[in-house]
């Protein structure tokens, strides 16, 4: 079986060293690492990566990590790019995402969940970790959810509004004592949901939303 082939672009030698170590264990194949932009763009080329690990900061290079992101993905749309980060605020997941990356990795998240990123990504699924889930699920004020843009999904009224209080943090049964009805029907709405958006899970569906710019964190 082919070996993915993972690139890691941070500016911290220890960092690098660490996820070199760890991706080696998970049986990847580390195919290259830099400190900066400029020094990646040299290289990366000589063995062209499946997926790069890159930090959302360079304190050395002219760009940062999202505009490098967006320069890379103009040159090889096929790229998957997982950023790799201390911040997990809502507003720059979000600008993450729109850059084109399909995969945002919290540093608080433990290493398993970057073995998690790698597959989901490669396969095509859209990862955000699970640290980032939860603050953009906080980031929601019950009440006070604005409604996500339904026409491109064909998501019905009811549909648009039980995703608001997933992307709220409400379980099955609060969603259906909000909404006056049982928690079966709830749970099979949000199956309903779930495969209109093509999505993994309720997470996931949470971050396509977050991707697509049809779920906006409150005010």
């Amino acid at each position: 079986m082919k070996k993915i082939k993972v690139f890691i672009l941070d500016d911290h030698d220890s960092v690098r060293e660490s996820y070199k170590r760890c991706l080696e264990s998970f049986g990847y194949e580390v195919v290259g690492e830099s400190r900066n932009f400029e020094e990646f763009l040299k290289v990366y080329k000589k063995n062209p990566p499946d997926v790069i690990l890159m930090d959302i900061e360079f304190p050395d290079s002219q760009l940062g990590g999202i505009e490098s992101a967006k320069e890379l993905l103009k040159k090889d749309k096929n790229l998957k790019i997982i950023f790799i980060t201390h911040y997990s605020e809502p507003e720059i997941i979000k600008k993450a995402i729109d850059s084109g990356a399909t995969g945002y990795f919290a540093k608080a998240d433990g290493l398993n969940c970057l073995k998690e990123a790698i597959e989901n990504v490669c396969r095509g699924i859209l990862y955000i970790s699970p640290t980032a889930v939860k603050n953009i699920i906080n980031s929601f004020q019950i009440g006070n959810i604005p409604l996500i843009t339904k026409q491109k999904f064909n998501l019905s009224e009811e549909e648009v509004a039980i995703l608001n209080f997933v992307a709220s943090g409400l379980t099955n049964k609060e969603i259906a004592s909000q909404l006056h009805t049982n928690e079966k029907r709830i749970k099979n709405i949000i199956s309903n949901i779930i495969y209109k958006l093509g999505a993994k899970n309720r997470a996931n569906a949470v971050a396509i939303g977050i991707q697509n710019g049809i779920i906006k964190s409150g005010q």
